[in-house]
This record gives C-alpha cells, structure tokens and sequence, in this order.
C-alpha cells in the first residue's frame, strides 16, 4: 500500500464505511444507547476518513474500521463518566450547604482564618464569596478547570470550617455574627 496515493486509501476507507455500515451499526447498537449511535457512526466515519492514510494493509480494512469504532465509543463513554461526575461533584456540593464568607457580618474571624490559610484556598475563597465571581470567572482568572475550581472551593470552605471549630468553637461562617471570641 505504500505506493497507493492517499486518495485511494480514502476512497478504500469510503468504500468500506459503505460496505461495513449495517454490521457497524450493529456493533455500535449493542455497545452505546440509542441516541448516541449515529453520533458514534459519524464520529468513527470521519476519523477513519482522516487517518485514511494510516491505513497499512488494505486486507485488514474490517478491523482497522471495528477498531476505530471502538476508540470512538470509549471516547464518548468516558466523556459522559466525566460529565456525570461534575454533575454528581456540584450536587454534593450543593448539599453540604456550604456557607460563603460573607454570609453575615460578625466577628471577622472568618476572614481574618481565610487570609492565613493557604493561597490556593485563600484566592478562591476571595474570588467568589466576597468578590460575587461565578465559578467559571474564577477559574478563569485563577487559570484552572470549572471543575479543579469547584473542588478548590469545596475544600477552602472545609478547611475555614475546621479552622473555625478550632478557633472559636463555631462549626460555620453564619454563626460567626454570634461569635464569642474577639478575634
């Protein structure tokens, strides 16, 4: 094959996106759920299309092509395991009923802990409980993932947590307003 011009390894790879396409369909059926199947089919179809060229031995072509199919289908899966893990992290999230720094005026113990503690969790804590930033302004300018973001704030807002049952005895920032210590 190494003589062949790269349009007819195209027009190999065309041909047999063509010949394979019901029992491809079918391989892919079993594998992804309905919605996805065409998405799946048209993704593999332009991969293998791209990388035409890679195509060493031309009586291989069924397996190159199961080959590429099943790369797309774990591609997709594994795209979709992530999403579900964001959701599931904001979700988690939301029911820790986490308190933002400047819930209510009090004490200020909390901001004096959230200055002293590291500056990884200190910025994110500044950029979005007293600045208002959304979370993806603020992983903008921190420079890392929505996601990295959303579990840096999660643990900046334990973390002041642990440091203010230590501190004064209060488990979160709202019960800073009736704080006992003078800082």
């Amino acid at each position: 094959m190494r003589g062949t011009s790269a349009g007819s390894r195209v027009e190999l790879v065309s041909c047999g996106l063509r010949r394979l396409r019901p029992r491809l369909h079918a391989f892919v059926s079993r594998r992804v759920e309905g919605s996805l199947v065409e998405d799946v089919l048209q993704a593999a179809a332009v991969r293998a299309l791209e990388r035409a060229q890679a195509l060493r031995e031309p009586d291989r072509l069924d397996a190159w092509l199961y080959r590429i199919h099943r790369n797309v289908i774990a591609d997709i899966v594994r795209r979709q395991g992530n999403e579900r893990r964001m959701v599931r992290t904001a979700s988690v999230l939301q029911r820790t009923h986490e308190q933002p720094l400047a819930a209510e005026p009090g004490c200020g113990c909390a901001l004096v802990l959230a200055q002293r503690m590291k500056p990884s969790y200190g910025s994110i804590l500044q950029l979005i409980d007293l600045e208002d930033a959304s979370l993806v302004d603020a992983a903008a300018t921190l420079g890392i993932s929505t996601n990295n973001a959303t579990v840096r704030l999660h643990r900046a807002r334990r973390a002041l947590a642990v440091r203010l049952r230590e501190h004064c005895g209060v488990s979160s920032v709202r019960e800073c307003a009736g704080c006992p210590c003078a800082r």
